[in-house]
C-alpha cells in the first residue's frame, strides 16, 4: 500500500463516483506533485481499488477464472480458480485492519457489521459476500463468491463423466423436463 489512510481519504474527497481514471490521475498529480509516473500510476490504481469498495482484494477478484476469494484474518488470503486454494500475500498487518475493511465493505452495501451483528451476508456488485467477525469467529473471515462470466456447454459440464450422464442430460433438455442438480454451487 503506497498511500496512507489519510492520503486515501484526501483523494476520496477529490473524486466522485463518476470520476474517470483521468480525473483520479489529475487528483493524484495535484496532491502528490513530486511523484514519478510509475508511482502516480500505482497511486491511481490504489484509489480505483479503494473506490471500488474491495480495496486490496480488487485485483484478486478481477483475475481470470477466480471463483472465490477467502480471507482468514490478517493471517491468510486465498483464491480459488477451480483447482484448489492458492495462498496470496495478505495486505493487512493486524486484525484491526481486516475488521475495518470488512466493516467498510459491508457498509458500502448498506449492511451493518459490528459487535451486536457480527455477521453479514449480502450481494455487492454481483459478488456474494459473507463476513463473520469476533465474537462468533476467532478472527475476521470474509468469503467472496465471484460469478463466472462464461457459459459452459453441456459437453464441457459432462466431460470426464460416464457417457450416460451426457445422454440423460441431453434427453432431459430435449424433452424440456424440469430437473434439479444439487451439490456444489
Amino acid at each position: 500500500m503506497l498511500l496512507s489512510a489519510e492520503a486515501l481519504l484526501s483523494l476520496r474527497s477529490h473524486t466522485t463516483a463518476s470520476s474517470t481514471p483521468a480525473d483520479i490521475a489529475a487528483a493524484v498529480r495535484t496532491r502528490f506533485p513530486g511523484a514519478d509516473d510509475a508511482t502516480a500510476l500505482e497511486m491511481v490504481a490504489e484509489v480505483i481499488a479503494d473506490a471500488s469498495g474491495l480495496g486490496p482484494l480488487y485485483d484478486l477478484v478481477r483475475l481470470p477464472e477466480v471463483t472465490d476469494v477467502l480471507v482468514h484474518g490478517h493471517f491468510g488470503v486465498w483464491l480459488d480458480r477451480g483447482h484448489g486454494l492458492e495462498p496470496q500475500q495478505t495486505p493487512w498487518n493486524d486484525e484491526a485492519e481486516v475488521r475495518h475493511f470488512a466493516a467498510r465493505l459491508a457498509l458500502s452495501a448498506g449492511v451493518r457489521l459490528d459487535d451486536l451483528r457480527p455477521y453479514a451476508d449480502f450481494m455487492w456488485a454481483g459478488i456474494r459476500c459473507h463476513i463473520a467477525v469476533p465474537p462468533i469467529s476467532e478472527r475476521t473471515c470474509i468469503s467472496l463468491r465471484i460469478p463466472q462470466q462464461h457459459i459452459r456447454s453441456l459437453a464441457s459440464v459432462t466431460h470426464g463423466q460416464h457417457a450416460d450422464v451426457h445422454l440423460v442430460l441431453t434427453e432431459v433438455i430435449r424433452q424440456r423436463r424440469s430437473f434439479l442438480i444439487s451439490g456444489g454451487t
